[in-house]
């Protein structure tokens, strides 16, 4: 018995259904845009977990997104004059983090860039990721991005053992991720002088690649947390980043990727 045939005609007629449920579900949501304009409203991004109007955006705490799923994938009856779901939540400024659209390509650069700068991208496990697949070196933030996401330690080991990196790197992060491997070292000669000068809470001045080779040594060899806020340690730790950028060899360059992980994990490294 032959199957029976669809027509170019019943096939357009389908494709015209869909596409008019489609504009159906999305015209409220315009109407409502329209009669706000673009000064009272944003567009909520429930898969990125924010609120933007196309210019700026307002990061939803992960704990409220699920919440807003919930609510989106329940099923309610929709009734004239009922009570409406009102979900309750804090808004708080996050330090001097700033938020970041999506990337194409995340580089090497990107992680010591965007973590100086406190950037919180929309996909930080992708920096992670970077930094375990894609660098060379193992001295790359990887516990401020985990924050980010979020992710414990247990959560962090597994997602860097999933990556599609060597087995030697995947071991080498995940010691890093558990804490059994840190970028501390103890500092002698001209950076026991710069640690010093932190601990005392003053900042040293960076004048080329040999003062922040020796700053970022004398970083390492912190045990806890400086006196300064964390915002002047970023400051003082770019300024390195851009002098050691000036050197042809590149060694200074070592030196301030791993005085960043270094305080990554003073300031970031998770408690449980």
């Amino acid at each position: 018995m032959p199957k029976p045939s669809i027509t170019q005609a019943e096939i357009r007629a389908i494709l015209d259904s869909r596409d008019a449920a489609s504009r159906r579900k999305v015209l409220p949501l315009v109407e409502k845009i329209l009669e706000l304009g673009p000064e009272g409203g944003m567009v909520a991004d429930l898969k990125s977990g924010s609120l933007s109007d196309g210019t700026s955006s307002i990061l939803i705490d992960k704990s409220l997104l699920d919440q807003i799923k919930f609510i989106r994938e329940g099923q309610f009856d929709e009734k004239e004059g009922a009570t409406a779901l009102r979900l309750i939540g804090d808004v708080q400024m996050l330090d001097t983090m700033q938020a970041s659209g999506k990337r194409g390509v995340i580089t090497k650069a990107d992680l010591i860039k965007d973590f100086l700068n406190q950037v919180a991208p929309y996909e930080p496990a992708e920096y992670i990721r970077c930094a375990v697949e894609g660098s060379l070196g193992d001295w790359f933030p990887i516990h401020y991005f985990a924050a980010l996401v979020p992710l414990n330690k247990k959560e962090l080991e597994a997602f860097i053992l999933k990556t599609s990196a060597s087995e030697f790197r995947r071991k080498r992060f995940v010691q890093r991720a558990k804490g059994e491997v840190s970028a501390y070292g103890k500092a002698v000669g001209t950076p026991l002088l710069y640690l010093k000068q932190i601990q005392d809470g003053k900042l040293p001045k960076v004048k080329g690649h040999k003062e922040a080779s020796n700053i970022c040594a004398g970083i390492c060899a912190l045990k806890a947390k400086p006196p300064q806020p964390l915002r002047e340690i970023l400051s003082l730790l770019s300024d390195c980043f851009e002098a050691a950028r000036g050197e042809v060899k590149g060694g200074a360059s070592g030196y301030v990727r791993k005085a960043v992980c270094r305080i990554d994990e003073l300031y970031y490294f998770p408690k449980s």
